[in-house]
């Protein structure tokens, strides 16, 4: 059953597309055990951190929770232990969720109380995170969350960036974005790499932003997946990488989060040689 679901929009095929791409190439690294990733614990988990109903989109023909539970499939059926864990805040939403009957875990309360799902993850786990809130101030994803979660975790991130207008919004409001992202950028271990996509042309501002090993971003496969699930948007995307273009990854997320007369001040101050600037640094001069 398809449905005009909350946060629907053209762009969701592209995001399916991308979350698909994205847990697909892990569950096919996990299934056929290669001897290059043999230090992968062999045990999957997948987290929604915001599920939704679960009700197929009507532009995608997709759900998140359809898409992690269709590679749980797969893997049980090779004898691997692996689960999903699908969280959604809202109470009728959660409702609908329940009523889809997946076979998943799943949790009616904040994304950011990670106390109430994260126990249940086993320490040696495989764990791909997919969060995509509805609006980037229900942005879940913590360093609380990070802490809890194992070693080898990836993520798949959904940054609203002025849906709902964020941008009327005041500085000190949007300061906070700032951190939670500077978050996620100082827990990456050091054998990953982060990287900032954003759908060029779009008056939202909608941005993603992956995490996984960095010799797969060295080989394109996180490029490639993105350039294939958008390759419909007439404009093109733009991705950088955080650890090999800290620079132009800053002066992305700048774009996104600032205002263009903001954007216009922060050029005459910070044109100098230093190679990026915190959140800090940048905003306390703003």
């Amino acid at each position: 059953m398809k449905s005009p679901i909350v946060g629907s929009s053209p762009r969701t095929i592209g995001k399916h597309t991308l979350l698909n791409a994205l847990v697909g190439r892990e569950v096919g690294i996990l299934s056929t055990r290669s001897r290059a990733v043999r230090f992968l614990p062999r045990q999957y988990v997948m987290i929604d951190l915001c599920a939704g109903n679960g009700l197929l989109d009507i532009h995608s023909g997709l759900s998140s929770p359809e898409i992690l539970c269709k590679h749980q499939r797969f893997l049980q059926q090779k004898g691997i232990p692996v689960k999903v864990i699908l969280i959604e805040k809202d109470l009728n939403t959660f409702n609908l969720l329940a009523k889809r009957k997946f076979q998943a875990e799943l949790f009616c309360c904040d994304a950011r109380n990670v106390n109430i799902y994260t126990n249940s993850i086993p320490y040696n786990a495989t764990v791909f995170v997919h969060s995509d809130p509805n609006h980037i101030e229900d942005w879940p994803v913590s360093n609380t969350l990070f802490q809890s979660l194992p070693k080898y975790t990836t993520l798949l991130g959904t940054l609203g960036c002025n849906v709902g207008g964020l941008k009327r919004l005041s500085l000190d409001h949007r300061k906070k974005w700032f951190a939670k992202l500077d978050e996620l950028l100082e827990w990456l271990p050091a054998w990953h790499d982060a990287m900032l996509v954003s759908l060029n042309g779009d008056k939202a501002q909608w941005a993603y932003i992956v995490t996984g090993p960095t010799k797969w971003h060295d080989s394109g496969r996180y490029i490639s997946a993105v350039k294939k699930a958008f390759d419909y948007w007439p404009y093109g995307v733009t991705m950088v990488r955080y650890k090999t273009d800290k620079e132009n990854f800053f002066a992305l997320r700048d774009q996104l989060f600032y205002t263009s007369k903001e954007m216009s001040v922060r050029d005459q101050l910070f044109y100098t040689s230093k190679l990026f600037y915190t959140s800090k640094e940048m905003s306390d001069n703003v």
